[in-house]
């Protein structure tokens, strides 16, 4: 019994301790993930990119069927490049 009230004091004597690291253990988790999700987005930007260079230019006038996805595909990935 004295085991277990002292270990409730000494968690009640450093509780303010144990909520701190909490929220710094809390901020760090973000700022992992969120640069997770940037080296994500910045891989899947440079998949794109290698997309976008190894497609044949096309105008995209009078066009087989087959070829009409691979020209839309190309102007989806030219707007999330930005490219003209």
């Amino acid at each position: 019994m004295d085991l277990w009230q002292n270990i409730l004091n000494n968690l009640n004597e450093n509780a303010g301790l144990v909520a701190l690291i909490g929220v710094i253990l809390s901020f760090v988790s973000i700022i992992l993930t969120m640069h997770y999700n940037h080296k994500q987005d910045k891989y899947r930007i440079e998949d794109f990119k290698d997309e976008y260079d190894a497609m044949t230019d096309n105008s995209g006038i009078s066009m087989l069927f087959e070829d009409k996805d691979k020209y839309q595909r190309k102007m989806f990935l030219q707007k999330k490049l930005r490219r003209k």
